[in-house]
């Protein structure tokens, strides 16, 4: 079923798009990326101030809430900065639409994907499911694609590498060696998570992200329930959330 409900987003959003002529087409796909990336960034700190007031909610209404505002934004802006369309030819202005619009689709529906792992709604649900997409192939789009894990894995990817911030996190060992300090969304290591390496490298250098097991846990125990942090072998754990923003 959410297959379905899916690809009905998909398509949608990439009619309602392309509707809006190549030139739109190209300035809400960059205004959804950019926004997607914006609200992943500070969806989490802001759910922790709105955590009170709106309970185990307070996560997909921060994650959704900044999406809609700031892609609402830029495209607002957009249409301020540019008011008149451009003319193309037909075979581009009609390519530039429909591939640009697809795009959106997509990644709108990666959103919306990671949106129900971050929601109040029991662990698996019209064959949603956290582990739909572990294994290739496999995801939660009819078992062939997994947007959500595209979507969480570019997260990480765009703030590691092209928008990094080091310094921010400094992570030394006994001795005072300088180990890591790159801070990155969901950069969770195996250090962080008092886990043990077995090839004899060391822990801090193993990326071990808990993003999608975080949530999966939380909707386990229950509406209500605070986040529970599995911890491997040789104790610690990772935080619910990050303390501020990854990039």
């Amino acid at each position: 079923m959410i297959d379905l409900l899916l690809l009905a987003v998909w398509a949608g959003v990439t009619y309602f798009v392309a509707s809006d002529g190549a030139i739109g087409a190209v300035t809400t796909f960059f205004s959804v990326v950019l926004s997607g990336l914006l609200a992943m960034n500070f969806f989490e700190p802001l759910a922790g101030f709105l955590e009170g007031p709106l309970g185990e909610r307070a996560d997909v209404i921060a994650l959704l809430g900044l999406f809609a505002a700031i892609v609402t934004g830029m495209r607002l802006a957009c249409e301020q900065i540019a008011p008149r369309m451009l003319e193309l030819p037909t075979a581009v202005y009609h390519g530039l639409r429909w591939v640009f619009g697809a795009a959106s689709g997509y990644v709108t529906m990666a959103i919306l994907l990671v949106a129900l792992h971050v929601s109040p709604l029991p662990r698996t649900f019209l064959g949603f499911a956290p582990e739909r997409g572990f294994s290739k192939p496999g995801g939660n789009l009819f078992d062939v694609d997994a947007p959500d894990r595209r979507w969480l894995a570019f997260t990480r990817y765009v703030s590691l590498k092209p928008m990094a911030k080091g310094g921010r996190h400094k992570l030394v060992d006994g001795n005072g060696v300088l180990l890591n300090t790159l801070s990155g969304f969901d950069n969770n290591t195996a250090y962080g998570w008092g886990a043990v390496t077995s090839d004899g490298s060391h822990a801090a250098t193993r990326s071990m992200p808990s993003f999608v097991i975080r949530y999966a846990d939380r909707r386990q125990m229950g509406a209500g329930a605070a986040a529970v942090v599995v911890a491997p072998a040789g104790g610690g754990g990772a935080p619910a959330r990050p303390s501020g923003p990854a990039f």
